[in-house]
């Protein structure tokens, strides 16, 4: 995945670019701030912090809570029979722990639910788990990534509803950081996007706009940037 994600900026040539992404996404958008720091030119993460988490008992119970779904997604055969069939009872208690009341209706869950009724998603899911999402979290909990240093601005937007992913459970990454500063979001969860687009919006403008200004340059309204 991240062979692709270097292959298209490598054909597209698009000079630094501004990156938002969301979820295992933005554990995808780290390793390209990683590999590649001169093309991007600023990164907002939406949930996930920068891969250099200290152990805290609190973090690793709020990623218990939701330990149905995380244990069984990578089990061959049986997490892709359980994405599919039935009630999708495990996809569901996805969207009921990690979203805040009102953000999904039934509609906006079906989108989901219909797709992993396919087999080849259902199976796809469930190994994208496997071989990426399981093995990355082991990866940043034993501190596989404190050798390298994450050197683009970067923002990270957290819900306070969010379950896991608690500001105050987060803390160790300032020593393997240049610029990275995280805001929490009143009346979000995990699904940042879809629980307050309007504050992502606005995070994302105000921030790309001024890491895109030479620097020393201050926006319109003298705040220097977003707070």
């Amino acid at each position: 995945m991240l062979s692709d994600l270097v292959a298209l900026l490598d054909d597209l040539q698009p000079g630094p670019i501004h990156l938002l992404a969301h979820d295992w996404g933005a554990l995808l958008g780290y390793h390209l701030c990683l590999r590649c720091p001169v093309q991007i030119r600023s990164y907002l993460s939406l949930g996930i912090p920068p891969p250099y988490f200290e152990f805290d008992a609190r973090l690793v119970a709020g990623i218990l809570r939701a330990a149905p779904f995380e244990l069984l997604m990578p089990i061959p055969f049986l997490a892709p029979l359980l994405l599919r069939r039935g009630s999708q009872r495990l996809l569901r208690s996805m969207f009921a722990d990690h979203a805040t009341a009102g953000a999904f209706g039934e509609d906006d869950v079906e989108l989901f639910l219909a797709r992993f009724r396919e087999p080849e998603r259902a199976r796809a899911g469930s190994a994208l788990y496997r071989n990426f999402i399981q093995p990355e979290a082991v990866r940043i909990m034993s501190g596989s990534y404190r050798g390298r240093r994450l050197t683009t601005a970067t923002r990270v937007l957290l819900g306070v509803d969010d379950p896991a992913m608690r500001r105050d459970y987060l803390h160790g990454y300032e020593h393997f950081v240049d610029d990275v500063g995280m805001v929490l979001v009143d009346g979000a969860s995990h699904f940042l996007a879809d629980d307050r687009p309007d504050i992502v919006v606005t995070h994302a403008v105000e921030f790309f706009s001024s890491a895109s200004r030479p620097s020393g340059q201050t926006p319109p309204d003298g705040r220097g940037g977003m707070h």
